[in-house]
């Protein structure tokens, strides 16, 4: 006989695993709905009872993690109330360290100590940040050190260079750009008298470039050549400040010792001009805007250097974009970050390109610049080399400002936030998503005129100002009805001679003002950067299912100007219920979840009921025994079987 199925346990078993699902559905969605509190509140309590915000992300993670004895090398940033010495006197009462670095011009220092002190000093008023001292690398994305086979020798071209170059005689003369990289080496076409000073903040390595990836920058930014390898401007000169090692990496501290040596003038044993421009062809993946080289690059900017830095090349694949994937110090506020473009007539973006917006919700990169098989130098002194990356792009943007620097131009000597707002306002827009192309494709001729007609000539009256994202698009933006979409407008202004702005505010316009929620502040700005932020919610119940039209940026004052506009059109996320019951969209959704709820009971014990059903169907009994009797077979009227074993 066979033994019986033990169908009973596993319909037992069966019907209590669907009961539990069932009843956690039916609990889960009859919660109260959630709403910006319920949601936040708990984020915000974690991160105030164990972060403190001038303790940079990874410092954080280590905290975290580590053995608060342990040693860890930390960077540190003062407040302007206190000077460089009084800071590091400050520091000394809070237990022993040792001094790795001091940044005296950006009032800061690099420690190391055990790690538990990070949170006592961050708790001290006079400190406005501290981070770990953290890896960084180059941001190459391919460069082929053979001869040349794809050569593009439009750069100069497709930027605007060559029409500021012949029409103007702008080729950089009395600029110096700072290059912080694996070093520079002299060329055929960059002679060893235009580098002006060389340092190695790299222990163990001099300032040479055992890389190639330096030279090649540099390259870009200024190579005397007549041909393929010109660069967008041959007559600047260099600070070669070495601070990444012969594989490419380096460390923060290293950078912001770099940077701080950019922004003096050397000292008497060997002298050196300041830097009107620093180009950081480097980052890290692992940054925020809040760490140390971003808070480096700021005070830079405010001490009257542009600082122009890779977004990075974690942008995806030709299959994929990665949004949020700017790398530090390009994520700083106060930088112009530079994104690749590619393609015929560079219309699109390569593919490796970083995405924003940045931790901190904020739109980059800024602009966008020729990145790919770009033709520079190479370390051997005599041989060219194709170049790709935002590595690359990066110095074509250093370079195309130092044109606008040059000692012949009729705008020397406009501010870094003149500059940067010039760049952007007459970039080419690509009509791309605003986090892959910033607001465009530099033209650096356009940018240079722009500035002469508003400066010189008196053509111009439209302030140079610029306001990013330049359009609030779907990806990676979308708006619900259950927490609000953050995002940090930045309003870039240069110096303002005609039609001050006083009492500028945001006006919107369109079904988008039934979801923005925008600052009722006014806002007298000039030669600054400031940032807004503004939230997207969806108010439950209203069938629309993309919100359009405008973010004005208006001068109440005098006649009223229209400053900027930016277009909105993001579409909603509707919850899933809505598609499966669409008819009751527009009640609360306290009584919709309840609904579906509901629903999903009554589905499950369905369920529950067609199983028992098709189980009881499917059992079969087994058949009793024939019986057997040692005369006739009475079923079949055959003889009797013999016994067994006969």
């Amino acid at each position: 006989m066979k033994k019986p199925r033990k169908t009973t346990k596993k319909l037992t078993l069966l019907v209590l695993i669907t009961l539990i699902f069932t009843t956690t559905v039916i609990l889960t969605l009859n919660q109260p709905p959630l709403t910006q509190n319920t949601l936040t509140t708990p984020i915000q309590q974690n991160n105030t009872t164990t972060q403190n915000p001038k303790i940079g992300t990874s410092l954080q993670k280590l905290l975290q993690t580590s053995d608060p004895a342990s040693q860890c090398e930390m960077i540190i940033f003062f407040k302007e109330t206190i000077n460089h010495t009084q800071g590091i006197n400050l520091l000394k009462s809070l237990g022993d360290f040792e001094i790795i670095s001091n940044y005296t011009i950006l009032n800061g220092v690099c420690i190391k100590a055990p790690i538990k002190m990070a949170e006592t000093i961050a708790q001290q008023s006079y400190i406005q940040s501290i981070s770990h001292n953290g890896k960084i690398k180059l941001a190459d994305h391919h460069i082929t050190t053979k001869e040349i086979q794809t050569k593009d020798t439009n750069v100069n071209y497709a930027i605007g260079a060559t029409t500021l170059q012949n029409l103007y005689n702008l080729n950089g003369t009395g600029v110096v750009v700072a290059v912080l990289d694996t070093g520079i080496n002299p060329h055929i076409y960059l002679d060893g008298s235009r580098i002006v000073y060389n340092e190695s903040f790299v222990p163990g390595e001099n300032y040479t470039d055992l890389n190639g990836h330096g030279t090649a920058v540099a390259g870009i930014i200024g190579a005397s050549s007549s041909d393929d390898a010109k660069g967008v401007a041959p007559n600047v000169t260099f600070l070669n400040l070495k601070v990444l090692d012969k594989t490419g990496e380096g460390k923060e501290d290293w950078l912001i010792s770099a940077i701080n040596e950019a922004l003096s003038t050397g000292n008497v044993t060997h002298p050196h001009p300041k830097a009107d421009i620093i180009s950081l062809s480097l980052g890290s993946t692992e940054g925020s805007s809040n760490d140390a080289m971003c808070n480096a690059v700021n005070e830079a900017w405010e001490n009257g250097v542009i600082v122009v830095a890779a977004a990075g090349n974690e942008g995806g694949t030709i299959w994929s974009t990665y949004y949020e994937t700017i790398n530090s110090p390009g994520l700083a506020a106060k930088i112009i970050t530079v994104g690749s473009a590619g393609g015929f007539g560079y219309t699109s973006i390569s593919s490796f390109s970083s995405r924003g917006p940045t931790d901190d919700k904020r739109a980059k990169p800024d602009i966008v610049a020729p990145g790919e098989n770009l033709i520079t130098l190479s370390n051997d002194g005599i041989r060219i080399r194709s170049f790709s990356g935002t590595s690359a792009s990066t110095p074509v943007v250093s370079g195309a400002i130092a044109l606008l620097l040059d000692n012949n131009s009729n705008v020397s000597w406009v501010s870094p936030n003149t500059v940067k707002a010039a760049l952007m306002v007459t970039a080419k827009d690509l009509g791309l998503n605003p986090f892959s192309q910033g607001a465009g494709l530099i033209n650096i001729s356009r940018a240079y005129e722009y500035l002469n007609d508003y400066y010189i000539n008196g053509a111009n009256s439209t302030p140079p100002l610029i306001i990013t994202p330049i359009r609030a698009i779907s990806e990676p933006m979308t708006i619900n009805e259950v927490y609000p979409t953050i995002l940090n407008l930045t309003i870039v202004v240069g110096n303002i001679t005609q039609k001050s702005i006083i009492n500028a505010i945001f006006n919107v316009s369109g079904n988008a003002s039934i979801f923005t929620t925008v600052p009722s502040t006014l806002y007298s700005l000039n030669d600054t950067q400031i940032f807004v932020e503004i939230s997207f919610l969806a108010p439950p119940g209203v069938p629309i299912s993309e919100f359009v039209g405008n973010l004005t940026f208006v001068n109440s004052s005098g006649t009223g100007d229209v400053l900027f506009v930016i277009p909105l059109s993001i579409p909603r996320t509707v919850p899933l219920w809505v598609y499966l019951l669409p008819t009751f969209y527009g009640r609360s959704q306290t009584e919709n979840l309840l609904a579906v709820g509901s629903i999903f009971g009554v589905a499950a014990i369905t369920i529950i009921g067609l199983v028992a059903i098709a189980w009881a169907k499917r059992r079969k009994p087994e058949a009793p025994p024939t019986p057997e009797y040692f005369g006739i077979d009475w079923d079949l009227g055959l003889p009797p079987r013999p016994p067994e074993g006969f």
